[in-house]
C-alpha cells in the first residue's frame, strides 16, 4: 500500500495513468477513491494523483484539531515524495478548500487550479442545520442501509437517487458504507472546515487558469459561494449546473471529466 508521511502523519495515494501531473483532493468524510470516476477518465490523458486526506480512509486519523494550511503541507508533501514540481491541482468541497491554501502557498507548484462545491470560509459558507445534524448522524451510524440514505441525502438531488440508486449504492459500498470515518478523523476534519478562511486573498492568485463548477441545487455549500468565489476570482470561469447536489463529480461525472481536460489544455 503506497503511502508518504506528512509530519508524521501516514498518508495513502494512489497513482494511475501517465502524463501532465493532476493532483485530486477530495472532500470531508470520503477517500481519494471517492475520484473513480475522474480517474478513469483523466488517467488516459494525465498522470493522475489521489490520496486520502488525514482523518479518513487508509491515512492516519490523528486526535486534535486539524486545519486547511495543514492538510495543504499533507498535498505538498505528496508532491515532494512523488517528485512532481508542479500539478494541475482540483479540489472539491473541502478539498477545494485546502487547494486553495495549497495555492496560496504554494503557487509555484500549480499550473492550473480547479475549485468544485466550495467556498472561502466565513458566515455565508455554513450549511443549513438540517444537514450538519445528518452528518453527526452519519457519524455514529453503522448500518450500511441508514448511511447510504445520509450520505445520498447529503449529496445528491432525490430524483438523482431514485434513477441511479442501485449504481450509486455499488459504487459507495467498500469505500463509505461497510467502513466508517473514526471520530478522530471526523472532528479534526470538521474543525478544519469550519476555521477555514481564504476569502479576499484569492486574489493574490490573480492570473493563474482557475475553473469554478458548482451545482445549483447544492444543499452543502449554497451555490452563492461559488458567484462569491467568483468576486474574489474575477479571471476564473465559472460554471454552475442546473440540478446538480453537491456530489457534482458523480452526479455531472460526463460534464466534469470534460470541462476539467479543456480545462488543463
Amino acid at each position: 500500500m503506497p503511502t508518504v508521511l506528512s509530519s508524521g502523519v501516514r498518508l495513502h495515494y494512489e497513482v494511475a495513468g501517465h502524463g501532465d501531473p493532476v493532483l485530486l483532493i477530495m472532500g470531508f468524510a470520503v477517500p481519494g477513491s471517492g475520484w473513480r470516476l475522474q480517474v478513469e477518465a483523466l488517467a488516459a490523458h494525465h498522470r493522475v494523483i489521489t490520496f486520502d486526506n488525514r482523518g479518513v480512509g487508509r491515512s492516519d486519523a490523528p486526535t486534535g484539531l486539524y486545519s486547511t494550511d495543514q492538510m495543504a503541507a499533507d498535498a505538498v508533501a505528496l508532491l515532494d515524495h512523488l517528485s512532481v514540481e508542479q500539478a494541475h491541482v482540483v479540489g472539491i468541497s473541502m478539498g477545494g478548500m485546502i487547494a486553495q491554501k495549497l495555492a496560496l502557498r504554494h503557487r509555484e507548484r500549480v499550473r492550473t487550479l480547479a475549485l468544485l462545491a466550495t467556498h472561502g470560509g466565513g458566515p455565508a459558507a455554513l450549511p443549513a442545520l438540517s444537514t450538519l445534524r445528518r452528518f453527526l448522524t452519519l457519524q455514529r451510524a453503522t448500518d450500511p442501509a441508514q448511511r447510504f440514505r445520509l450520505f445520498t441525502e447529503i449529496l445528491f438531488t432525490p430524483a438523482f437517487v431514485a434513477e441511479h440508486g442501485d449504481r450509486l449504492r455499488a459504487g459507495m459500498q467498500t469505500d463509505l458504507l461497510e467502513q466508517g470515518q473514526s471520530a478522530a478523523g471526523f472532528r479534526g476534519q470538521m474543525s478544519a472546515i469550519i476555521g477555514h478562511r481564504t476569502g479576499a486573498r484569492l486574489g493574490e492568485l490573480k492570473g493563474l487558469p482557475t475553473l469554478l463548477l458548482h451545482g445549483e441545487a447544492d444543499a452543502i455549500v449554497n451555490p452563492a459561494n461559488a458567484r462569491l468565489l467568483h468576486q474574489w476570482m474575477p479571471w476564473a470561469t465559472l460554471r454552475t449546473l442546473p440540478g446538480v447536489g453537491h456530489g457534482i463529480n458523480v452526479q455531472a461525472r460526463d460534464t466534469v471529466n470534460q470541462a476539467l481536460l479543456a480545462h488543463f489544455r
